[in-house]
C-alpha cells in the first residue's frame, strides 16, 4: 500500500568533475549502477574488532567512521593504482593500512578490508574484480571470498546440495553461475555452520558473498551479501551539482535501489524493501540508524515515514552530518519525532549524550498515530534547519559537526520496547 505522493522511482546518479575535463560516474553501495569502462572502487570493513574505521583513496575521503560489515558506495579512480589509507576512526593519526592498491581499470572492484588487529593474518586489502557482464537469462552469479581470519577452509553450499565454494581459505574466493532463484546458503567448516544468508539470485544479477568475523571473537562470522554492480543501462545523469540540485530520488520500487537489501545476521536492526517502501525494525530500546550511501557536508533529507504496529513511546528520525560509532553513541544532528504525542526534538549527538538543540515541543504540524509524517532535515554551513510536512519548525546555529552520512531511523523511549517503521519518497538536495 503507498502512501504519501510519489516521486521519481530510480536513483539520479551524481557526475562529479575529478581532473579537467573528466566526468566519472559516483554509485551506489550494494546495489550500484556504474558505467562501463570506468574504474570504481567500494570498500567492505571486514577486520574484526577494529571499531569504525576511516578510510581515504588517494587522499580524498571515503568514509569518515566505517562500521564493521559496513560497505560504501563505489568511488570514481583516475589511475590503475589506489592510494589507500585505513586508520581507526578514534586514531586518525595511526593508520594501519597506508599503501598503493591495484584496481583494474576497466571494471568496477570491490575491496575487502580483512585480517586481524596485532596478529596473523595482518591486515590486508583483498581486491575482487567486479564483472558487468550479465549472466544468460534464467541464470545468476554468485561469488563467494573468505575474508574471516581463523576460519580454516569452508564451503558454501545451499539445500539442495550446490556448491558456491567449496574449501575455500582465507583470502580466496570462488565463483558460480546458477539457475535464478531463492538459496539459502549456508557457510560450513568440518561440518560446523558459521553463518547462513538467504540469496535472492535474480535472472542476470551478480551477486557478491563476503564471510566475514572471527570465531571466538566479539564479532561472529556472518555471510554479508552485497549486489553486484549492473550497467550504466538505466542510469539517470544530473550534470547540475550546485545549490539545489537533487543527488538522490528514490521510491523504494524495488530492491534495486540505494539501500541494502537486508541487514547482516544478527543485526539489532533489521532492514529491507518491502510492498514499494522501506522498512527499518529496531529489536532494542535504543535509537537505531541506517546511513544512506554518501558523505554529504552541505545537504537536505526529506523523507515520508509512518509507524507500524505500536506507536506509543515510538520515534521515527532523520539525520545529517551523522557518523555512528557504536548503538549508544553517535555525533551529528537529529530531528527526533514521536508521532503518539505530536512532539518533535532537535539534537546534537555528542558520543553517548544528546545536547537539545531544540528541546521536546508539541507541533500541530504532526500527523498523529500511525499517519504518514515528511521529516526534513537541512546542514547548510553552521544553519540545522528541521521542517515537518513543509511546516519549518526549528533553525539553529551549531558548526560542531561539519560532514558526514545522513541517516534514517527508528526508536523508542522506553527499554523493552521494539519499533518499526515505514519509509518512502526520500529526496537528498546538495544546498
Amino acid at each position: 500500500m503507498r502512501h504519501g505522493p510519489r516521486r521519481l522511482p530510480r536513483l539520479l546518479v551524481l557526475w562529479s568533475l575529478v581532473t579537467a575535463g573528466v566526468l566519472l560516474v559516483i554509485a551506489a553501495a550494494r546495489s550500484p549502477v556504474v558505467a562501463q569502462g570506468v574504474p570504481q572502487v567500494r570498500i567492505v570493513h571486514a577486520i574484526p574488532d577494529a571499531g569504525a574505521l576511516s578510510v581515504t583513496l588517494d587522499g580524498q575521503p571515503v568514509a569518515a567512521a566505517l562500521d564493521f560489515a559496513a560497505v560504501t558506495e563505489y568511488q570514481p579512480v583516475v589511475a590503475a593504482v589506489v592510494q589507500l589509507r585505513v586508520a581507526k576512526f578514534t586514531e586518525p593519526a595511526s593508520p594501519l593500512l597506508e599503501l598503493g592498491v591495484e584496481v583494474p581499470i576497466d571494471r568496477p572492484s570491490t575491496v575487502v578490508l580483512a585480517g586481524r588487529l596485532g596478529s596473523e593474518p595482518a591486515v590486508r586489502a583483498i581486491v575482487l574484480a567486479d564483472d558487468l557482464s550479465r549472466p544468460a537469462a534464467g541464470r545468476a552469479g554468485i561469488r563467494f571470498l573468505n575474508a574471516a581470519p581463523g576460519s580454516g577452509r569452508v564451503t558454501v553450499a545451499n539445500a539442495a546440495g550446490g556448491f558456491i565454494g567449496d574449501g575455500v581459505a582465507f583470502g580466496e574466493s570462488s565463483e558460480s553461475i546458477v539457475d535464478a532463484g531463492r538459496y539459502l546458503l549456508r557457510a560450513v567448516r568440518a561440518e560446523t555452520e558459521l553463518s547462513s544468508v538467504t540469496v535472492d539470485a535474480a535472472s542476470g544479477r551478480s551477486h557478491t558473498l563476503v564471510l566475514i568475523g572471527q570465531t571466538g571473537g566479539s564479532n561472529p562470522p556472518v555471510l554479508l551479501s552485497l549486489l553486484g554492480p549492473r550497467s550504466g543501462e538505466t542510469a539517470a545523469v544530473r550534470m547540475n551539482t550546485g545549490p539545489g540540485s537533487v543527488l538522490i530520488d528514490e521510491g523504494f520500487a524495488d530492491a534495486g535501489g540505494i539501500l541494502p537489501a537486508s541487514a547482516p545476521f544478527g543485526s539489532a536492526l533489521l532492514y529491507g524493501y518491502t510492498d514499494g517502501e522501506y522498512y527499518l525494525r529496531n529489536l532494542d530500546v535504543a535509537t537505531r540508524s541506517l546511513a544512506i550511501p554518501g558523505d554529504f557536508s552541505d545537504a537536505t533529507i526529506a523523507v515520508d515515514t509512518r509507524l507500524v504496529g505500536d506507536i506509543a513511546g515510538r520515534t521515527v528520525s532523520v539525520g545529517c552530518r551523522f557518523t555512528t560509532e557504536s548503538a549508544s553513541s553517535n555525533r551529528g544532528y537529529r530531528l527526533r519525532v514521536e508521532p503518539g504525542t505530536g512532539v518533535f526534538r532537535l539534537v546534537r549527538e555528542d558520543g553517548p549524550r544528546d545536547f537539545f538543540l531544540r528541546s521536546d515541543r508539541v507541533s500541530p504540524a504532526i500527523m498523529r498515530g500511525s499517519a504518514t509524517n515528511r521529516l526534513e532535515l537541512t546542514c547548510n554551513g553552521s544553519t540545522i534547519r528541521a521542517a515537518i510536512n513543509g511546516v519549518e519548525v526549528a533553525v539553529v546555529q551549531d558548526r560542531t559537526y561539519p560532514t558526514g552520512p545522513l541517516v534514517i531511523g527508528v526508536g523508542a523511549r522506553s527499554s523493552g520496547l521494539t519499533s518499526e517503521a515505514r519509509f518512502d519518497n526520500l529526496l537528498v538536495t546538495q544546498r
